[in-house]
């Protein structure tokens, strides 16, 4: 059984960055990956968001 470490705080961390990269657009057709790698110490985790920003017009 496979049981992701910190799977969570990946995904809230992630997910905090695009909302802050958006400046207050909205998000849609957002799209998640997880990849993980071994490294000479350990795994390694990473979790990418992408999404398309709208912005609504400036009043």
């Amino acid at each position: 059984m496979f049981v992701p470490i910190g799977i969570n705080d990946r995904f809230v961390n992630a997910y905090s960055k695009i909302v802050k990269q958006a400046k207050g657009g909205i998000l849609s057709q957002i799209t998640l990956q997880e990849s993980w790698y071994y490294g000479f110490i350990g795994t390694g985790y990473c979790t990418t968001i992408t999404a398309m920003v709208t912005k609504g017009d400036d009043e």
